[in-house]
């Protein structure tokens, strides 16, 4: 199924029971998961794995309510092909939510039929949205699109700038864009600044942490995917801390990459305090996705306890 298939199913008020997300365009996703639930007038609910849900769908709700629930990457239901043609909504709605999904897969080939790919959006339509937003020239939007990766979120964020940069309501908003941009107003290299600061509190250098997360709060980045990246660092970490081997590769199945530079930030913690820290980030991670933490406090709320 692609999007405007999906598009014309909302149109039509003819929506499925399943669905399939995947793909890059994260912002795009949220809104149709929201769209979907405001026309059903169902409760928006995020988990980790579909078996976390097969008492709910199966049971009877005495007000007759029914959900719209979001199953985030979920890489257990991808080998369990006995439960594919059982799962049943009972009249609420699923999602399938993946950051990305192997279509040389089985799973994939078993559901294409309900698999909606959202991709980087092209430069036409998010020109469209941004001067839907503000009266931005086409030279002006080209530029932000730049900026910003394609990224359809975080050029809304990026927009709101802009608006707040119009205290007096003039709407110059092409004399606002040059202004901001002068000043650096636009934060343009994404991946550095995550790099550096995950380096940072693999480091532990405290003094440096807060003004780079300053700047992942400014262009927008997910928390979540920020958790999820130290997880990812901290777990190679303990591993080479604890490997007893000369060939760590073999033991722990790091590749030559991760050694390396894993190696240059050993030792910074303890074993224990990496222990904590990986069950800290785990819990995090899993509180977001089940709505218990609100994400964007997530990041504040695990450096206090690691730092």
């Amino acid at each position: 199924m692609n999007l405007p298939e999906l598009q014309q199913q909302i149109k039509n008020n003819n929506l499925q029971d399943k669905y399939i997300f995947t793909g890059e365009e994260v912002a795009v996703q949220k809104i149709y998961i929201h769209k979907i639930a405001s026309m059903k007038k169902m409760e928006i609910v995020y988990v980790d794995f579909y078996k976390q849900i097969i008492d709910r769908l199966s049971g009877t709700d005495l007000f007759g309510t029914k959900a719209l629930y979001v199953v985030v990457n979920d890489t257990d239901i991808l080998k369990q092909e006995s439960v594919w043609n059982d799962i049943s909504t009972n009249g609420n709605i699923i999602i399938f939510k993946y950051d990305s999904l192997d279509k040389r897969g089985k799973f994939f080939h078993y559901f294409e039929d309900i698999v909606v790919d959202f991709p980087l959006l092209s430069n036409d339509v998010l020109t469209m949205y941004i001067q839907k937003e503000i009266d931005l020239c086409k030279d002006y939007c080209d530029e932000l699109i730049d900026i910003c990766g394609s990224n359809y979120n975080r050029i809304l964020l990026e927009i709101d700038k802009i608006k707040n940069y119009d205290i007096h309501g003039e709407h110059n908003y092409d004399d606002y864009f040059v202004a901001l941009d002068m000043q650096g107003a636009f934060n343009k290299d994404v991946a550095d600044i995550i790099f550096e600061f995950i380096e940072q509190v693999m480091l532990r250098r405290v003094d440096n942490i807060g003004v780079l997360q300053k700047q992942l709060t400014q262009i927008g980045e997910s928390n979540l995917k920020v958790i999820t990246l130290l997880y990812n660092n901290f777990k190679t970490i303990l591993l080479i801390q604890c490997c007893k081997s000369n060939d760590i590769s073999k033991t722990t199945g790091l590749q030559g990459n991760q050694i390396y530079y894993g190696k240059q930030k050993t030792g910074h913690y303890s074993n224990s305090e990496l222990v904590y820290i990986l069950r800290l980030l785990q819990k995090a991670e899993h509180d977001i996705k089940i709505g218990l933490l609100e994400e964007s406090i997530a990041l504040d709320y695990v450096l206090v306890n690691i730092i």
